[in-house]
């Protein structure tokens, strides 16, 4: 019988499942959402993954992974030693982020960009910041149990 190791590391998972390491980060991103209290949504395919985050004055925040790894299987981001914490691994999460007015029944872009942050909170706080340099616009994202 084979042993399996009790810790496996994130690149060899991604090459034995590559499926299973998409749900993993997947999880990691909407446990983070969560924790935000935010509104969102998950689009998923067999091989993509988008996040869908409800935002103010009917706009929504569409975040997917630019990463493509073992398959053609989405990634998340990348794992790289943290520099405070020698023995930690920092996920550094690396997306294509599009803000997105919807009316009625039609979504129309309004920016669109690729971005890195080391969590959840910065990768929506970069791409605010980022939107409401490009539009002018304020939007903040819009809490569980909000109306838009």
């Amino acid at each position: 019988m084979r042993r399996i190791p009790k810790k496996i590391p994130a690149s060899l998972l991604r090459q034995m499942d590559p499926e299973l390491a998409l749900k993993l980060e997947t999880s990691k991103i909407t446990f983070e959402a969560d924790i935000l209290e935010i509104q969102y949504r998950i689009r998923r395919s067999r091989k993509r993954v988008s996040i869908e985050i409800s935002m103010t004055e009917k706009y929504i925040m569409r975040i997917t992974p630019i990463r493509r790894g073992p398959g053609g299987f989405a990634e998340w981001g990348t794992y790289r030693p943290n520099n405070e914490r020698i023995e930690e691994i920092q996920f550094i999460i690396h997306a294509h982020v599009e803000i997105i007015q919807q009316i009625v029944d039609i979504r129309e872009q309004v920016a669109s960009f690729t971005i890195q942050a080391e969590s959840v909170k910065r990768l929506i706080q970069k791409s605010l910041h980022i939107q409401l340099e490009t539009t002018g616009k304020m939007l903040v994202p819009l809490k569980k149990g909000m109306k838009a």
